[in-house]
């Protein structure tokens, strides 16, 4: 039996089209987090009490291989062919940065597929000896690229009596230091009381601006803010520090601030982690002896923290409570603004499929 649409089965189904995408938000907004800020056009949408902070991202994979060509990608036995890798610098400023200036990139043929070329030569920007499978450059401007070949020599169809394909991998290593930035506000407990008194007091989030770079340090406010001070009565504030990998590649190892300790792991090595020295405190407010020092207080809390290691694609949050600026009187509102930056070495990999053909036999 067919069943008729009716003008008011019409009506009904528009409604409940209507009112999907409303249900749709009331339970994101009940979730907590809106995740708005995966979506390229809203990316720092934010409701005051209710959604994330606004948070600015710069670019994340700084360092990368943006082409990698076999030509030929198919070759008989005894023939060459020829491997290129372009490094590319997608960030604002120079590869390595002054402070790093004794870890040098490194590019490398890390997978060479053992058993099927008797000999591979490197061709390195800067005219190296061309005997084994690596590179290293000294510096890479921004929106720079840089080649890098390799030629390598299949062997005889003796080793080789049968049709075999292998992935070739390249990797590209290097230094860097990410920086961020994060506000937090207070306020003076007897002004937040006039403007709940008229109607006009409203909660609002940090801002936030996480600059180039895959690991990104996240300094961020657990309370509601504008955070209440009372001038003379000790209070605390909770915040939380936070690693995460947003590139496409992985955390290769830790250097220190100095860019004079760097380790570039091995397989034998364990998972690499960053350590607290890795990470630095600034802020806005000056060193006088009036001056609130919130930047000692976050400093002396991760570095009571154990070192970080990322469990998928971040660490743990972890939590720690800050003095509140209670010894300086506040003029109605103050915001500082903490600047937090981390240290580390980031490997961004590519592979490509080449094929070896022994010549038919007739």
């Amino acid at each position: 039996m067919k069943r008729k649409l009716t003008a008011s089965g019409c009506r009904s189904k528009a409604k409940a089209l209507i009112l999907l995408p409303v249900v749709l938000l009331l339970v994101v907004f009940v979730s907590g987090c809106t995740g708005f800020e995966s979506i390229p056009f809203i990316g720092s949408f934010c409701i005051p009490g209710i959604t994330c902070a606004q948070t600015v991202e710069y670019e994340n994979d700084v360092l990368v291989i943006s082409t990698l060509d076999a030509v030929p990608s198919t070759v008989s036995t005894s023939q060459q062919f020829r491997l290129s890798a372009w490094i590319e610098n997608r960030g604002g400023e120079t590869v390595p940065q002054k402070d790093f200036q004794n870890t040098p990139i490194k590019i490398k043929l890390y997978d060479t597929c053992e058993g099927l070329f008797k000999e591979i030569k490197v061709t390195c920007p800067n005219s190296q000896d061309t005997t084994g499978t690596e590179c290293t450059i000294t510096s890479i401007l921004p929106k720079q690229k840089i080649p890098v070949f390799w030629t390598l020599t299949a062997y005889d169809k003796d080793k080789i009596p049968l049709e075999t394909s292998c992935n070739l991998k390249v990797y590209v290593q290097y230094p860097y230091r990410t920086k961020s930035i994060t506000s937090i506000t207070f306020i003076d407990y007897v002004e937040m009381q006039r403007q709940m008194d008229q109607g006009s007091f409203k909660a609002i989030t940090s801002y936030i601006t996480e600059g180039y770079g895959p690991i990104k340090p996240y300094l961020t406010v657990e309370d509601q803010q504008p955070i209440p001070v009372k001038s003379g009565t000790k209070s605390d504030t909770t915040m939380a520090f936070q690693i995460k990998n947003k590139g496409s590649g992985f955390l290769a190892g830790s250097i220190a601030s100095t860019g004079s300790d760097s380790d570039y792991p091995t397989m034998s090595t364990s998972t690499p982690k960053i350590p607290v020295n890795a990470i630095t405190i600034e802020s806005n407010v000056g060193t006088g002896t009036g001056d609130y020092a919130i930047r000692t207080n976050i400093l002396a809390a991760i570095q009571k923290m154990e070192a970080f290691q990322l469990i998928g694609k971040e660490s743990p949050k972890q939590f720690f409570t800050v003095e509140t600026p209670y010894q300086n009187k506040i003029e109605k509102i103050a915001t500082y603004y903490v600047t937090t930056s981390v240290s580390y070495l980031y490997e961004f990999r590519k592979e490509i499929k080449v094929t070896i053909k022994p010549p038919k036999i007739f």
